[in-house]
């Protein structure tokens, strides 16, 4: 089967990835999340309350043990339809968390360059803070119902 991601405006429309390729995605997508995470957010002690956000929220964690789960998942497993359409749900969230992730850093960065009086003001970040605490609590509910589906077939 032929397969890959369309996406219309930034925005997934269709996600139809190969039964081996979910995990390889969500692995890819993770390592990403938590590239940005490093960079923008935890070696950063300008902008306290990101740091904050992510521990309280738990992002780093999540994301890592999210991964290690979906990679630790036997490939025959995968080829199940119903575990199969799970993990691209729990791809879509992983995919939206790292846009906002992104959208921080992008902020941060125009922040920092072109604001005046920079060192002085916060950036405009809240939005997507609210944005990934939301998208948190849905990964946290697909992943719940993943693993009750794994539960069917193990």
């Amino acid at each position: 089967m032929e397969t890959g991601l369309i996406y219309l405006g930034g925005e997934m429309v269709m996600n139809a990835l190969g039964y081996g390729l979910v995990s390889v995605t969500i692995s890819d997508t993770s390592h990403s999340i938590l590239n940005i995470l490093k960079g923008t957010i935890f070696e950063s002690t300008t902008y306290p309350v990101l740091i904050k956000f992510m521990d309280k929220h738990d992002i780093k964690n999540t994301i890592q043990l999210v991964e290690s789960v979906i990679n630790d998942i036997d490939k025959d497993i995968q080829k199940i339809n119903s575990v199969h359409l799970s993990l691209e749900g729990v791809l879509e969230i992983i995919y939206k968390i790292k846009d906002e992730l992104n959208n921080i850093e992008k902020e941060v960065s125009y922040h920092n360059d072109e604001r005046y009086f920079a060192y002085y003001r916060t950036p405009y970040y809240q939005p997507f803070l609210k944005n990934i605490e939301e998208l948190h609590n849905i990964l946290k509910n697909r992943v719940d119902f993943l693993m009750n589906i794994l539960k069917l077939h193990i």
